[in-house]
């Protein structure tokens, strides 16, 4: 199941206890401003409804 799909079933208050994060955030995340997300949180709500992340960083000189 998707982000949108858990907020669409449940509601936006219910999926942001279920993704471990706020409603504003949540909000931020489905409209595409991840930049007011940590990586930690949007990797929790994305382990929340069972992806597996996988985070590749790169030093650039």
């Amino acid at each position: 199941m998707e982000v949108p799909e858990v907020v669409r079933r449940s509601g936006i208050a219910k999926a942001a206890v279920a993704l471990g994060t706020t409603q504003s955030r949540l909000n931020d995340a489905l409209k595409g401003e991840i930049e007011k997300c940590s990586v930690d949180r949007l990797a929790q709500m994305l382990a929340a409804v069972c992806y597996t992340v996988k985070l590749n960083i790169c030093y650039a000189t």
